[in-house]
């Protein structure tokens, strides 16, 4: 199963219920990370 975590405006990650969830799903199976940083609008 592919879990995503998804940050809109800021990276925290220690509040952060669905980091968290993704983190122990990948601890079972392969884990990828992407990051895409774009401009203020």
């Amino acid at each position: 199963m592919t879990a995503l975590a998804w940050f809109r405006r800021d990276l925290r990650v220690r509040d952060h219920p669905a980091l968290r969830e993704a983190l122990a799903r990948a601890a079972r199976e392969a884990a990828k990370s992407r990051y895409r940083a774009a401009p203020e609008r």
